[in-house]
């Protein structure tokens, strides 16, 4: 989510700070949390021989006997690390000596400080970077929980696919790809998802956000790629969360579907915490799949979520922040943008470099699928392509225009 958010606010102001820290966030857990089959694991112990965050902190002492005087000043001014250390003691709040190796202010001042060009700190930044990383993984590794989760490799997954189209990375989209490859040879039969794997044993029924969340890495994938099969599973998760996680009677979504026998009274999760409800995503993919197919009964479904928990978000609205999106979507409008002909990679350019949070993408050649594009974007049936011209047509509502 914190890359998600970081992606988005460059897109919305193209600061390039926000980039950065999508980036290294995404690939932190690219090198430490993949497994060998490509999916992400669920957690690194925060703890190494006793000491909370160990690993990471930096004795100043330590930094003096590693660096050289000119590459201490550069340490200093981009990360902030002194004698009495910037990272306080845990218990006490006094200065513990350690130093934990974070950017404080923008590089640009430090830059200006320091009297070097931008491109020149960068460099000697990235230098010793390097020089302390190969430091750092000669101490003892931290534990990892490297069971595999369903929902939460849906946000890596989603949050992989949105940096490959915002920061044109083909590695991110293989990330993407790769994730979802390994996921579903573990947890999806074709019917059902699992909630877990760890090796090459699956287990615990899917809960709501587990098809929330990977039909929304599904859905952000085919945004990256254009494959349809993506954008098809995608609905195919939610199809199946509403026939049987869906209260009909009151509307919503219960987290566990009619065969879990776990709990004795199946629940409702709606708040939005540090991850999302699945009930907030849900709404938001009802949204997104409405304006591909109006007459799915997608935006009906919406419809109903909003109104089966507008008391709850009424009275406290920063409970329900990912809601609201899925609100704000729903409302609209949407602006969806069909690409017609076999080389539209000039539109599709255009679209990531500019902020269009209300834009659905889908892309139709004379290569692609077209039965199963047709199917998932009826509308899609009307639009053949006629020349080696490649069209964009851009539609509100129910009005299109090229």
């Amino acid at each position: 989510m914190v890359a998600l958010a970081y992606l988005e606010a460059y897109q919305a102001t193209g600061n390039e700070w926000y980039a950065t820290v999508a980036q290294e966030t995404l690939d932190f857990a690219i090198e430490e949390m993949r497994d060998r089959s490509g999916a992400f694991i669920s957690a690194i112990d925060a703890d190494t021989e006793g000491e909370e965050g160990g690993y990471y902190l930096w004795s100043f002492e330590e930094l003096e006997r590693t660096l050289n005087e000119s590459e201490l000043v550069v340490a200093k001014g981009v990360w902030g690390v002194s004698s009495k250390g910037n990272m306080p003691d845990e218990v006490t709040g006094e200065p513990s000596g350690r130093n934990v190796l974070y950017r404080p202010r923008p590089l640009s001042d430090v830059a200006e400080e320091l009297e070097m060009d931008d491109s020149e700190l960068s460099e000697r930044m990235e230098h010793l970077r390097s020089r302390l990383l190969s430091l750092r993984n000669e101490r003892t590794h931290p534990m990892k929980d490297d069971k595999v989760l369903t929902d939460w490799n849906g946000l890596m997954i989603a949050a992989c696919a949105r940096a490959s189209s915002v920061l044109g990375s083909d590695r991110y989209l293989s990330i993407a790809e790769e994730a979802v490859e390994a996921l579903l040879s573990h947890v999806y039969d074709g019917g059902h998802l699992l909630h877990r794997y760890r090796g090459s044993t699956a287990g615990i029924r899917g809960k709501l956000e587990d098809y929330a969340y990977l039909s929304w890495g599904l859905f952000e994938l085919y945004e990256a790629s254009f494959n349809t099969k993506h954008l098809e599973l995608s609905r195919e998760l939610v199809d199946y969360a509403i026939d049987h996680f869906f209260d009909e009677g009151n509307g919503g979504f219960y987290l566990t579907d009619e065969h879990d026998e776990t709990p004795l009274v199946r629940q409702k999760e709606i708040y939005d915490g540090a991850l999302p409800s699945g009930n907030s995503v849900m709404t938001y993919l009802l949204s997104l799949f409405a304006a591909l197919d109006e007459r799915s009964g997608y935006g009906a479904r919406a419809s109903d979520q909003i109104r089966a928990f507008s008391r709850h978000i009424e009275r406290s609205p920063t409970a329900f922040t990912f809601f609201l999106c899925g609100i704000d979507l729903h409302h609209g409008p949407i602006a969806e943008v069909r690409l017609v002909g076999d080389d539209v990679s000039s539109f599709i350019s255009a679209l990531r470099g500019a902020y269009v949070p209300h834009a659905v993408v889908t892309v139709k050649s004379s290569r692609s699928n077209e039965v199963s594009i047709e199917r998932l974007v009826p509308s899609m049936a009307d639009i053949k392509p006629t020349d080696q011209t490649p069209r964009a047509y851009v539609c509100i509502d129910t009005t299109c225009q090229e």
